[in-house]
């Protein structure tokens, strides 16, 4: 089975994909990625999945590498117990995403007012990345 990709999100010098496969349950497989657009077709990067129980699985794989808005994206999926490899996936283009940053702040007593709760207030920091809409 090939990887279904529902997008390929640029931001900075990191290009993210995201989709599923499907597959044998309890099995690996290597997700490798490629773009063709600017500069012809390419190889990008790869990453390992784990096949659960279910005989699905998603991921959202980053590369560091360069991508320009409008190429296209496609993937292959190998069984690495078998070694056999998919079809190449359907296209999906590259487009600029989006970074949302920021802190998050816990009211520990409940009154709508964080100034007041002292350290426990700051909860953590979080940058969050993903498709332009």
């Amino acid at each position: 089975n090939f990887p279904l990709l529902y997008g390929a999100a640029i931001s900075g010098p990191t290009v993210t994909i995201s989709g599923t496969l499907d597959g044998t349950a309890s099995t690996n497989y290597r997700i490798e990625f490629f773009a063709d657009g600017v500069g012809g077709p390419r190889y990008l990067g790869a990453t390992t999945l784990f096949i659960g129980a279910a005989g699905s699985a998603t991921f959202a794989h980053g590369i560091t590498t360069s991508v320009t808005a409008g190429e296209t994206i496609t993937a292959t999926a190998t069984n690495l117990a078998t070694g056999s490899t998919s079809e190449l996936s359907a296209a999906v283009a590259a487009s600029a995403g989006f970074e949302i940053a920021g802190t998050l702040f816990h009211d520990v007593n409940g009154n709508a007012n964080v100034t007041d709760d002292g350290a426990g207030a700051v909860f953590a920091s979080a940058v969050v990345a993903g498709p332009a809409l």
